[in-house]
């Protein structure tokens, strides 16, 4: 079958389920407009409460009639998956109670002890040297690494931080250990996750996946993996082609990052080309302190106006 007629088939059969899921809603619209007229008669009619429903419902028909069309040719598309992290932990000695020599979530900040609730409780501990939200509203930078089409072809499932091979994948990851606390890999495949969790090979970029579904799943990595507050802040080493993919509600990671609680900050927006990242992310090392571009440069390779 030629394209063409491919794609108009896709397009009469997102039509006919759109008329299948407006039927569906007509009963529910008659339903609401006869109870808010029944309650309010005075001020709402019911003929135009009920249209004024439909209307509104209509108003998402191309959006869902080409939803339905991308997910006919997903047949097509990689299949982005939500990999579940490692557990994350700073070190062992940080998760043992002082007192107790139980491993769990501690103190911080009591004198020079680490000490469990329980324990604290038990020994009259003032609070006020230390809580448990001290040691979680820590300032923090993260790193946000985009992947890289060149991976090991060593067997098994190694760490997001060790599938990618190329120099500048290593030049990004060396950016996020000097500067970073935490480093999470951007993938087509996958998503955010973070640098330690186990994943498999795979060959895709984000031009070949569903952006819909992989901005889903990136949303939820977000929401649910980093656990960023309004004090940290983000460093993102990330491609133009990744950060600003659109779905059809016009989301992108760029702008669920600059959504996002912490200060972000973009270095690569202040370059032009792979070439200028790699110097810059080679210079700022060597600087010893993760400042911006313009503040490296001054051959107008980046502006203030860059941010």
């Amino acid at each position: 079958m030629a394209r063409l007629e491919l794609e108009e088939r896709w397009r009469r059969d997102a039509e006919q389920k759109w008329g299948q899921y407006i039927g569906e809603q007509v009963p529910e619209f008659l339903d609401q407009a006869y109870s808010l007229t029944s309650e309010h008669p005075d001020v709402f009619d019911f003929n135009d409460y009920f249209f004024e429903l439909l209307d509104s419902e209509h108003e998402k028909r191309e959006d869902f009639i080409s939803r339905e069309i991308d997910r006919e040719k997903y047949d097509d598309k990689v299949r982005v998956i939500d990999r579940e992290p490692v557990r994350k932990t700073s070190s062992l000695e940080d998760l043992v109670c002082d007192s107790c020599e139980n491993v769990q979530f501690s103190l911080a900040g009591i004198e020079d002890l680490t000490v469990c609730r329980p324990c604290a409780d038990d020994q009259g501990l003032d609070e006020s040297q230390g809580s448990f939200s001290d040691f979680f509203d820590q300032e923090n930078t993260y790193v946000l690494v985009g992947c890289g089409s060149q991976k090991t072809d060593e067997p098994g499932m190694p760490a997001a931080k060790d599938l990618y091979t190329s120099s500048y994948f290593d030049k990004k990851q060396d950016f996020a250990e000097e500067f970073g606390d935490e480093m999470y890999v951007v993938s087509a495949k996958f998503g955010v996750v973070h640098n330690q969790t186990s994943i498999w090979n795979y060959d895709a970029t984000v031009e070949d996946i569903y952006t819909d579904e992989w901005l889903d799943v990136v949303e939820k990595n977000l929401d649910e993996k980093l656990d960023w507050t309004q004090s940290d802040e983000v460093y993102v080493l990330v491609g133009k082609k990744y950060l600003d993919a659109e779905d059809h509600q016009g989301r992108s990671l760029r702008g669920l990052l600059n959504e996002s609680p912490p200060q972000v900050k973009y270095p690569f927006s202040q370059t032009s080309g792979i070439g200028k990242q790699q110097q810059y992310l080679d210079e700022v090392i060597m600087e010893e302190e993760p400042v911006m571009p313009y503040e490296l440069w001054d051959d107008g390779q980046a502006s203030l106006s860059s941010f």
